[in-house]
Parts: structure tokens; sequence; C-alpha cells
């Protein structure tokens, strides 16, 4: 029989007290407290709310090795305090982060958790599966497919696109589909999602690279580069 341990919030919170007392050598002036939360991803948080310093720890980790927990609390505690996390701790948590069997368990809940997305093309000002086909055609040989290219339900401030690669969809902001945004801003954000469908994303060391090199040089190729660059500078501080 496989017995599956599982950890419970309170032995979570009685966890993070003790890695707490353990760095900082006192207990903590503020109460504390930790909880498993259903985040899509593997995702981690603490945070000074309310007068206690409150964790939150993907519950794919409800059933992680006990030395995986305590290297992720250890983290947020560094983090905190504004301390440097040592490399041999981040190492330790990766080994666990990235391993295959982590990475297929967050496939799986991303899908079952994530928002189901609708597929809107057509904007006010801007049409996306124009533009799309447009931009496959000059940067890609018209080989790019993805399965959804849609808008996003409301206007977004921070995040103005962003591909999911777990659904194959291109998601642009509705705060782009303006009448006084340019036109090349407008295909630059467009061809940055599309360039992360194209390039994929690359492991190292456990940890997860969008941004990579072949991505980087790959979106210079993009047409008067340096005003789009510059045009995404003045809308970010247009709509903060």
């Amino acid at each position: 029989m496989h017995i599956v341990w599982s950890m419970s919030n309170e032995e979570l919170t009685e966890l993070a007290l003790q890695i707490y007392v353990d760095q900082q050598r006192r207990k903590p002036a503020l109460p504390l407290e930790a909880q498993f939360y259903p985040y899509a991803n593997l995702n981690h948080t603490v945070r000074l709310r309310c007068g206690k310093i409150f964790f939150r720890i993907s519950d794919v980790m409800q059933d992680a090795p006990r030395w995986a927990l305590r290297a992720i609390i250890a983290i947020l505690l560094l983090k905190l305090n504004h301390r440097k996390i040592t490399p041999e701790l981040q190492a330790t948590y990766r080994s666990y982060a990235g391993s295959q069997e982590v990475r297929h368990r967050i496939h799986q809940i991303r899908r079952q958790r994530a928002q189901k997305l609708l597929s809107l093309n057509n904007g006010k000002y801007f049409d996306l599966r124009t533009t799309f086909d447009r931009l496959n055609r000059q940067y890609f040989q018209s080989s790019l497919r993805v399965s959804l290219l849609t808008w996003s339900a409301r206007k977004t401030r921070r995040t103005l696109g962003h591909y999911d690669h777990f659904h194959d969809a291109i998601v642009i902001s509705r705060s782009l589909d303006t009448e006084w945004v340019p036109l090349l801003l407008f295909e630059f954000i467009l061809f940055h999602e599309m360039l992360h469908a194209y390039s994929g994303e690359r492991y190292h060391n456990g940890k997860r690279y969008a941004h990579h090199r072949e991505f980087r040089i790959r979106e210079k190729t993009f047409h008067r580069y340096r005003e789009a660059q510059e045009l995404m500078k003045q809308f970010s501080a247009r709509i903060r």
C-alpha cells in the first residue's frame, strides 16, 4: 500500500514558526499563520497583513517532502526581511520545483483551474486576427499556429499581453484597443506574445525562463524596435 503524507495548515503554521525561530534566533513579535492555497501555479507568498505574518504556500506542495517545504518557507522569510537567499537554499527548492513530476502536476492543475477564455478577435480599433496573420507572414513565414487569439475580458494596466502555453492562447489587453494607441505599439505587443508562442520556454537548474537569449535576439528583429520600446514606456506612464 502506498500512503501519501499530506500536511495540514496547522502543521504548516507550526513548521513556519520553527523556521522563523531558527532563522531569526527569536520568536516573532507578530502572530504567524500559514496555509496552503489553490494557486493556478507553483506560487508562494508571505505578507504582513492585519498585524500578522501570513504565508500562502501553493497546495501543490501539500504532500511535498518536508525538506522542500522548509526550503520555500526559509526563502520567503529571507525575502520578507530583505536578506540574501543562499545558492544552497535556492538549489534545494529548485530540485523539488524543477522535477518532472512536479511540473506535470502543475500542468494538470493549471488546466483544471485556469479560467476558460472566450475567442474575441474583433476590437473597436484593432483586429487581432488580421494583424496576427500579417505579422505571421512577415516574421514567421506563416508557420505559427495558436489555439486561441483573444482580447482580455477587461482592461488591464500591468499586463498588456500574455501567452498561456498550457492553453496555447494569446491574450491581449483591452487597454490597447483605444483610439490614441499607435498601431506600432499594438503590433509590437502582439508580436512579443507571438514570439513567446514560437520560441517556447527554457529550463535551467529547475528555473523557467520565458525571455531567454534566443527570444531576446529574435525580438530585436521587429521593425522599428527601438521606437516601439519608447512607445511602451510612454504608454505605461500614461495609464498608471
